[in-house]
């Protein structure tokens, strides 16, 4: 009975397909890895959840904390976030770190205040409309429907596009281009999609995104270039944090495993104990 046990969660092992879910920190049993993970805490012998306050830099706390955490640094600490109104800011580029706060005007004090997105309704009048623009220089931005302005040399008007993929944004500009998660062709003036080759040192070799922000690819240095590697390849030390939280290391079966993967084949296990 117990060799049909184990039959059967191998064979769960390779059917099984679920969406990525992020690891709960109660999945991490390794206390390095824990402290290593930079959202959760090793604490009386298990790895828990990190509070607001536990971050003890600005950076940590505005970019590091998954944003279900709802952290923001104010007066220097972090804390769980408030409203947009209560934080004042050297930066007006620091509120958009406060959980979407955009900048609410320079105060008397030199300082910026932040607001609510709602509270600042954009003007009809500045809406970008392209075909309303006469020159190359005006022709930039995105319409409210998501089309992107650019400029017809040709015909010589602005026009709109709409870019569902890197391809797309050839006609566009290059930082445009790259915003997108894609990488510029200087030689064929073209945007094209990332794969690891391009990136041609080793800080710059650990993931991207495809165009739409929908699946993430990760990449790894071998000695001399970027190469895409198996997730299950992974030593212990890089497998949470290379997959963006998304697999954990398994000590007894000495490979990375799926968060949501480790979930569902310890609730299969139990009820099949539970039958027999």
């Amino acid at each position: 009975m117990f060799i049909l046990i184990i039959l059967i969660v191998q064979a769960i092992q390779f059917t099984i397909k679920v969406d990525q879910v992020a690891c709960m920190c109660p999945d991490i049993p390794q206390e390095d890895i824990c402290n290593e993970s930079k959202f959760c805490k090793w604490l009386d012998g298990s790895c828990q959840k990190l509070n607001c306050t536990d971050a003890t830099d600005q950076d940590w706390c505005d970019r590091i904390l998954p944003n279900s955490y709802k952290c923001a640094w104010n007066q220097g600490k972090c804390d769980a976030f408030t409203t947009c109104s209560n934080y004042i800011v050297s930066q007006p580029q620091e509120c958009f770190e406060k959980w979407f706060c955009i900048d609410g005007g320079l105060t008397a004090s030199g300082l910026y205040t932040c607001a609510e997105q709602n509270q600042q309704d954009v003007d009809e009048e500045q809406e970008i409309i392209c075909i309303n623009e006469t020159n190359e220089e005006g022709c930039l931005g995105i319409q409210k429907d998501g089309n992107y302005c650019f400029w017809d040399s040709e015909a010589q008007n602005c026009t709109t596009k709409s870019i569902q993929n890197c391809d797309d944004a050839s006609n566009t500009t290059v930082e445009y281009c790259k915003n997108t998660s894609c990488e510029w062709n200087d030689s064929t003036k073209e945007c094209i999609d990332l794969s690891c080759d391009l990136f041609k040192n080793e800080g710059e070799c650990n993931l991207y995104f495809n165009f739409d922000l929908s699946e993430v690819t990760r990449c790894l240095w071998n000695s001399t270039t970027c190469i895409d590697f198996e997730i299950t390849d992974l030593p212990s030390e890089q497998c949470l944090n290379m997959t963006l939280n998304t697999y954990v290391w398994n000590s007894i079966q000495s490979r990375c495993v799926e968060c949501a993967q480790c979930q569902i084949l310890k609730l299969i296990l139990i009820l099949i104990l539970i039958y027999i």
